[in-house]
């Protein structure tokens, strides 16, 4: 069984109290690894309090979905659709994680 081909489960995997902390986009390269002037989304880092408060970012192509104004350390939020996927550095394993939305989650 190839371990890159694993199917994570997400809501166990970081837990449903999700903290927005920074945005930051990321960009088009060609096909010579050369970073273009196009921005392709953003990343969403987040702090996971439930896991010791490790950092993960999510990317997701397209347009700015949430905005944060320097008021505001954080920001609860929800994912649509987040995948998680293991990939392999010579530093060890690593999880890469997408989605396909984040919102900013309601008070309750």
């Amino acid at each position: 069984m190839n371990l890159l081909s694993l199917v994570i489960d997400s809501d166990k995997t970081v837990g449903h109290n999700l903290l927005l902390t920074d945005i930051r986009p990321f960009y088009e390269y060609d096909g010579n690894n050369q970073r273009l002037d196009k921005i392709s989304g953003y990343k969403y880092e987040v702090t996971l309090p439930e896991r010791k408060f490790e950092k993960i970012v999510v990317k997701i192509t397209g347009n700015q979905r949430v905005n944060m104004d320097d008021s505001c350390d954080f920001l609860p939020v929800i994912f649509d659709d987040l995948q998680l996927k293991l990939y392999w550095t010579p530093s060890g394993y690593n999880i890469s994680a997408s989605a396909k939305n984040v919102r900013v989650k309601k008070e309750e």
